[in-house]
């Protein structure tokens, strides 16, 4: 069992901004009447991508972004091709977005008509009639739904529905690498792998969670600060609450609220990305 030691010394919020350099991750954030935005890894600048409100964001390891626009449906954003999509006029309650090894996917729960996976060979079908609370893709097409009471079930295309965990959590969310990260509460954040099971990472509880690999977990932790879990142990990246946390492939991001969006990465630290405070965000 491996548990979080919560310590000081951690650095406090820099205001540094370096905006010449590249972002090593893909990341979207919403701003309410001001649109979605990206940020690209090959690309300094943050690019609008939709100057419509999205209810909910997601963003894949390729870049592309599927959004659900309230009484719009389902959108999906093609980097390569720069263009929207709509997906279904239907609104979903959660969506998530797969790389090209899940065949650029999109999965989502859709109130009354439960869970459905979209794929650009195959569109629309439907994986359960039941609904989830929450659900997620991974990149070899792997689907993962929070079923609440009923607790965390994974889908795959060999192997139909199985049941992770009868447990409740409050939150979750799937690395591109198929691990699945569960906060339950006072019982603690858990990491799920098809090699190992459930590893307890942390007895602590976190308000916000991220994974982009089984090596790689961020987390906020109300009082505490930002963290992040990579392979064996915890580090404390900041001593400041962030509203939210996005783990992407080499660096972590937080919304600080009115603070705006920061960036850590092992190398620098943290930067600031966008002085605003955006409403969600979402890496890869």
């Amino acid at each position: 069992m491996s548990t979080m030691k919560f310590g000081r010394g951690a650095a406090r919020l820099g205001v540094e901004r370096l905006e010449n350099r590249e972002v090593p991750a893909q990341l979207v954030a919403v701003y309410g009447a001001a649109g979605v935005w990206t940020k690209a890894e090959a690309n300094p600048n943050w690019v609008q991508i939709s100057t419509v409100d999205a209810a909910r964001v997601a963003i894949s390891t390729t870049g592309d972004v599927v959004g659900q626009f309230t009484g719009a449906g389902v959108w999906r954003y093609s980097k390569a091709q720069h263009s929207w999509t709509n997906l279904t006029t239907s609104d979903a309650t959660a969506v998530d977005i797969a790389g090209n090894g899940g065949a650029a996917s999109v999965v989502g729960n859709f109130a009354g008509a439960g869970v459905w996976r979209w794929t650009p060979s195959l569109g629309w079908q439907q994986l359960t009639p039941v609904n989830c609370e929450d659900v997620r893709a991974d990149d070899a097409g792997a689907v993962v739904g929070d079923f609440g009471a009923s607790g965390v079930y994974r889908w795959t295309a060999a192997g139909g529905w199985k049941q992770l965990t009868s447990s409740n959590p409050s939150q979750i969310d799937v690395g591109s690498d198929g691990a699945v990260l569960g906060d339950f509460n006072s019982s603690g954040l858990y990491r799920w792998t098809t090699y190992g099971g459930w590893f307890q990472l942390t007895t602590a509880d976190p308000t916000s969670i991220s994974i982009s690999s089984a090596s790689n977990v961020a987390a906020t932790f109300a009082g505490y600060g930002v963290w992040q879990f990579t392979t064996s142990s915890w580090t404390q990246l900041n001593t400041g609450d962030a509203q939210s946390v996005a783990v992407g492939s080499l660096a972590v991001y937080a919304d600080f609220g009115t603070y705006g969006i920061y960036r850590h990465r092992s190398a620098y630290g943290w930067d600031q990305l966008r002085t605003t405070d955006p409403q969600q965000i979402a890496a890869a």
